[in-house]
């Protein structure tokens, strides 16, 4: 896959089963496309290209509430906004799969606990 569009944002949403799970605080989103090459008897021989599968990956960082229990597993699917930093305000939606989640607990300073959510597309993500 080639490198891919990178996205980053501190405000969005999470939904399963159409309840709110988690708001986000921060997130970072990677979308790739990888190229597939073809002959043709219209290249002369020569390599062309087009895009084929898109794919997008990325995390998302929440911080635990006292009103809304953090549900989130590996393996669960979920539905996601995510608003972006760029000016134009790029709001991407979609079902994402979440493959890991890792959870950060401020024992000594008594902080807020935050999970790093690593997930990645179930379909396609749409952006506005």
């Amino acid at each position: 896959m080639a490198a891919g569009k990178q996205y980053s944002g501190n405000k969005g949403r999470v939904v399963c089963d159409s309840a709110a799970v988690a708001d986000i605080v921060s997130w970072d989103l990677t979308q790739t496309t990888e190229r597939q090459a073809f002959v043709s008897s219209d290249t002369a021989g020569e390599n062309k290209s087009v895009a084929g599968n898109s794919d997008s990956t990325g995390t998302f960082v929440a911080l635990a509430q006292d009103d809304v229990p953090f549900v989130l597993e590996d393996g669960d699917c979920c539905d996601i906004e995510l608003d972006s930093h760029e000016t134009n305000g790029r709001k991407f939606t979609g079902n994402v799969f979440v493959e890991s989640v890792a959870v950060s607990v401020d024992v000594r300073g008594g902080g807020i606990v935050e999970y790093t959510v690593s997930f990645s597309q179930n379909g396609a993500l749409t952006s506005a």
